[in-house]
């Protein structure tokens, strides 16, 4: 789901500032858009795992642009980003999903491709993707779930694969579950934080950060 207008062929496809606070579907016919426009400013687009974070913060009248893929990296998503991203160069983009190893696994796929796809990389791919979180610390000890011997083996390979000093936060991230053998859902910290704000100030230091 996003917000933006969208052309096919030079037509408009769907305007999506004219649906409701539900958005609009992503089809899988995302590979045809050849245009997008900006009807209003857009600062920064942000990529969501779930759906109903999704409609939670465009019920808050969360502003700018987000997308989810509904807790899939399925291939529509992934070129609709890539487009996205190549139409908004000067954009900043950013990941939010859950504090375990499918929620790295999401984030991963989206900046650096999948494995079965490494062919296609240079077309779906966002590689100025930030991870925003969610941060472990941020989690009450009283939420956090146990992980399971194979998250683990997944964290190890996970922390291999992103070797990357831009990313920080993600690996910090990984290490702490790692270490404390611990993970954590998006909703679990709704209850102690506004998203909003949550988002914002994750967006800030990644912003600090960026500009050192």
């Amino acid at each position: 789901m996003v917000h933006c207008s969208i052309f096919f062929y030079g037509k408009l496809w769907v305007d999506c500032n004219l649906g409701d606070l539900s958005g609009s579907l992503i089809a899988s016919e995302s590979v045809l858009i050849d245009g997008i426009r900006e009807v209003k400013k857009i600062d920064f687009i942000i990529v969501l795992e779930k759906d109903t974070i999704f409609h939670y913060l465009r019920d808050l009248g969360f502003s700018d642009m987000l997308v989810s893929g509904r807790g899939q990296t399925d291939l529509s998503t992934r070129v609709l980003l890539r487009k996205l991203r190549d139409h908004f160069k000067r954009i900043p983009f950013y990941c939010l999903v859950d504090a375990n190893l499918s929620g790295a696994y999401i984030f991963s796929t989206y900046r650096f491709g999948s494995e079965d796809k490494a062919y296609d990389s240079l077309c779906l791919t966002v590689p100025n993707l930030e991870y925003i979180g969610l941060d472990i610390q941020d989690v009450p000890e009283e939420n956090l779930k146990c992980m399971e011997a194979k998250d683990l083996k997944l964290a190890e390979k996970m922390l291999k694969k992103t070797d990357d000093n831009s990313l920080v936060y993600l690996r910090s991230n990984l290490i702490n579950m790692q270490d404390n053998e611990k993970k954590a859902d998006m909703e679990m910290i709704m209850s102690e934080h506004n998203l909003e704000d949550y988002i914002i100030e994750k967006m800030k230091c990644i912003y600090a950060r960026l500009k050192d």
